[in-house]
């Protein structure tokens, strides 16, 4: 084996160790900083679910099923991902308030206007 490949071989062993680190990290722990991982990997994909944030919100969307014409512009947008769609029909269903923080991004965009804000709790 020539220096090349066993420099190449050594890196990509060294590339697969820090790889295993990373996937061994529990994130349902606070970290210090020297336990976390590099480059903002993230280490537990799919976990967003397990934390309901619509509590954070101010404002919330309101919806008009009547005037929306199913575009899905509002679900394309939607950071948090909390605007479902029914995958029989292909329309879009009311929003997911456990999730969603009230940016209100899908009212800005929306080209018929057929999503309101409103204060939270009024």
């Amino acid at each position: 084996m020539t220096n090349t490949n066993k420099e190449k071989t050594k890196s990509e062993t060294s590339k697969q160790k820090h790889i295993n680190k990373i996937n061994d990290i529990k994130t349902d722990k606070l970290m210090s900083s020297k336990e976390m991982p590099l480059a903002g990997h993230i280490t537990n994909p799919g976990n967003s679910k397990l934390f309901k944030t619509g509590n954070w919100r101010t404002y919330r969307p309101i919806w008009d099923e009547k005037i929306c014409v199913h575009c899905m512009i509002c679900v394309n947008y939607c950071p948090e991902n909390c605007i479902p769609i029914d995958t029989k029909t292909k329309k879009r269903l009311e929003t997911n308030f456990d999730f969603c923080k009230g940016c209100l991004i899908c009212e800005k965009e929306c080209p018929v206007k057929c999503i309101k804000s409103e204060r939270e709790g009024e």
